[in-house]
């Protein structure tokens, strides 16, 4: 099954962060509610860069090993 794009990924990510209402007098836990779940947006947000991460490296040290070493001149 193919994963979605970063763009969607992200973009759904951020919706979950934009709920609900913004911080007033009538509402005192609100901003500490917010705060919360900004961080569990952010975790989110790690969890879904790492695996692009891993990935990229690990293409990047497989393209290293194929690489031709340089041939040395004979004497």
């Amino acid at each position: 099954m193919p994963r979605p794009g970063p763009g969607a990924r992200w973009g759904a990510l951020r919706a979950r962060s934009t709920l609900g209402s913004p911080p007033g007098p009538e509402h005192p836990g609100e901003p500490a509610r917010l705060l919360v779940r900004e961080q569990l947006v952010f975790q989110d947000e790690a969890e879904v860069r790492r695996p692009d991460h891993c990935e990229a490296r690990l293409l990047r040290f497989t393209r290293e090993e194929e690489a031709p070493s340089p041939e040395q001149p004979e004497a």
